[in-house]
């Protein structure tokens, strides 16, 4: 196992990532989640504590006064009616608090909507994969965890009644009233003193949850080859097709040079393919261009089909900086090629004539 990790030693890749995603296996902290609870918890009792106090003691004063009910129809009736009525200012706000464990999910996580967890996997069936888990080194350092955070708590729970310590026997004496309100008080300190330790915790698991679950999706060099071939194909391949792909577009931009009405020349280092219809184009474009061999290539084309060539250094040298194939020239450059034209197009006219 070890040596498996040393040998993952790269990041996971997207692909990895949305794999793992869509199968549900992703980094959720059980502790943020009962941080959460525990807050919506409070959140309903800040909001609707008196409420569901004054519910209860509703529902209790007529369960007491059932003795006095009219057991008619009608009375049985608006009785059921009274005592559902009690019961929603109780139940209530409590269904308020699960929403709350969803939006711990949704905070560590975002919207997830997969139904692959909920798949039968018969493997799970087997006792001895189960019993694996269960003495296996992540449940006992979720163990560990358990009483090192229960640890923690009682130590809150007793910081803060230990100040409290020397008033407790004092509540003999109190109403029961009184020492129903110091019940909550104190109660409601505990638990929000609690409340602030469980959100310290859950901070600290939920970046402990993060780095085990980077570390469980991390990749080893192999496997990120495999899944770079499997998805965009060998390299070698790519090269190749990348290599016919130019080959053929230079095939198509030759045969373009025989439909050019000019071939601007460099000497022999850069041309320039110009064609011009004032049918189709609103300027001239570049249907090819090359250095090098492509422009000897293009400047023998040229000749062969009885395409003027032109040589004009300058010219040249700012339609193929300039000027991408299939373009047309730019406005600034419209009087040059427009005499160049215009002498090509006199030079045809004197041959005809």
């Amino acid at each position: 196992m070890a040596d498996d990790w040393k040998e993952k030693t790269e990041a996971p890749t997207q692909k990895k990532r949305d794999e793992a995603r869509e199968s549900g296996d992703v980094a959720t902290s059980r502790e943020v989640a009962t941080f959460f609870v525990i807050m919506g918890g409070l959140v309903v009792i800040w909001f609707a504590g008196v409420k569901m106090l004054e519910g209860m003691g509703v529902f209790m004063k007529h369960s007491l006064s059932l003795s006095n009910a009219d057991f008619t129809a009608h009375g049985i009736q608006r009785l059921l009616e009274s005592t559902i009525e009690d019961l929603a200012w109780i139940v209530a706000p409590i269904l308020i608090i699960p929403v709350f464990g969803v939006a711990a999910f949704l905070v560590q996580n975002g919207w997830l909507w997969t139904s692959k967890p909920l798949t039968p996997n018969l493997a799970k069936l087997n006792p001895v994969e189960g019993a694996k888990k269960i003495f296996s080194a992540a449940a006992f350092a979720e163990l560990f965890k358990s009483l090192v955070k229960i640890a923690i708590l009682l130590w809150v729970v007793v910081d803060c009644v230990r100040d409290e310590w020397q008033n407790i026997p004092l509540l003999v004496d109190m109403d029961p009233w009184s020492t129903f309100a110091y019940g909550g008080k104190l109660t409601l300190k505990v638990v929000v003193n609690s409340a602030w330790v469980l959100g310290l915790i859950a901070l600290l698991d939920y970046m402990f949850q993060r780095w085990q679950y980077e570390r469980k999706l991390r990749m080893s060099k192999e496997e990120v080859k495999e899944e770079s071939k499997n998805t965009e194909g060998d390299p070698l391949v790519k090269v190749r097709i990348r290599s016919v792909q130019r080959q053929l577009a230079r095939q198509r931009m030759m045969e373009s040079v025989k439909e050019a009405d000019v071939v601007v020349r460099n000497p022999t280092h850069v041309a320039v393919a110009l064609k011009y219809d004032r049918a189709k184009m609103r300027a001239p474009k570049v249907v090819a261009k090359g250095r090098g061999l492509v422009a000897e290539k293009i400047i023998e084309i040229a000749h062969k089909h009885d395409v003027p060539v032109v040589e004009n250094r300058e010219l040249a040298r700012t339609l193929f900086k300039l000027v991408e194939i299939g373009m047309e020239i730019p406005a600034t450059l419209y009087r040059a090629v427009a005499e160049l034209l215009a002498y090509v197009y006199s030079v045809r006219r004197g041959v005809r004539g």
